[in-house]
């Protein structure tokens, strides 16, 4: 009897002693459990953090872009104009302000020879040295970094800047930021397309306008490839390709048409 007594409490104390480490292990994974989910929690917080400061910062970019649309905006009297090339209203409301008298001089970035002679032929002949020639842009920051060489080599001190309105506010600040410090005044003279306001024009062209505002981080990424190495991506194959393929997967189709 004795030993059956003996025996009965041992295996209590046993059933006893494995209640208790299945409560351990119970509390263990648990505290695991809920430290997992807070890690989880932090890190959809933390998501959330950066998604919302990049909603803000995309934000402030539409509302300076808007800003510099240059829509409406009567430029006055330049050294030269500058024209980003791209639709041919660009090339002739250039050429306008040339024939007008608002400069003597007008460079189209990038322009060959044989372009500018078809421009002379289709708007009108200009004096013989009134062509800044730049025929080697291939992008929106060569168009900018090649047009600060010639503002610089020909001393001039306030260019009017034309472009699309949609492409005037990336190319208006690139244009500043690189000749930031050297005391060029740069004007605006934007082309629309026919829009009766802003608002109207902003919710016309919104696709275009939402690839330019992607588009001016790329150049400011090409600004600081060429600051750090004194290279332009554009020579890059590799780089090229990543700005292909990001292209491909971030820009909004949308064809403009002015």
């Amino acid at each position: 009897m004795l030993f059956l007594a003996c025996l009965a409490a041992w295996r209590e104390k046993k059933g006893l002693a494995q209640r208790r480490q299945g409560a351990k292990e119970g509390l263990f994974i648990w505290g695991e459990r809920k430290r997992g989910g807070g890690a989880f929690r932090a890190g959809v917080l933390s998501a959330g953090r950066l998604l919302g400061i990049l909603a803000l910062l995309f934000a402030l970019e539409g509302a300076l872009f808007v800003s510099l649309l240059g829509i409406g905006n009567v430029p006055g009297k330049a050294d030269a104009v500058v024209v980003f090339a791209g639709a041919a209203k660009r090339i002739q409301a250039g050429w306008d302000l040339v024939r007008s008298g608002a400069a003597p001089k007008i460079a189209v970035s990038p322009a060959l020879p044989a372009q500018l002679s078809a421009y002379a032929q289709r708007f009108g002949p200009l004096p013989p040295d009134a062509v800044l020639p730049e025929p080697r842009a291939r992008t929106t920051f060569e168009n900018a970094l090649l047009c600060r060489e010639i503002i610089r080599d020909h001393g001039l001190k306030r260019v009017i800047l034309v472009t699309s309105a949609y492409h005037a506010p990336r190319s208006y600040l690139l244009l500043k930021a690189l000749t930031w410090g050297s005391g060029v005044d740069i004007a605006l003279h934007a082309v629309t397309d026919g829009s009766p306001s802003v608002p109207a024009y902003v919710f016309r062209n919104r696709k275009i306008l939402y690839n330019e505002m992607l588009k001016l981080w790329g150049s400011l990424a090409e600004g600081a490839v060429y600051a750090l190495r004194g290279k332009l991506p554009a020579d890059n194959p590799k780089m090229l390709w990543i700005s292909r393929s990001l292209r491909e997967i971030l820009l909004c189709a949308a064809s403009p048409d002015h």
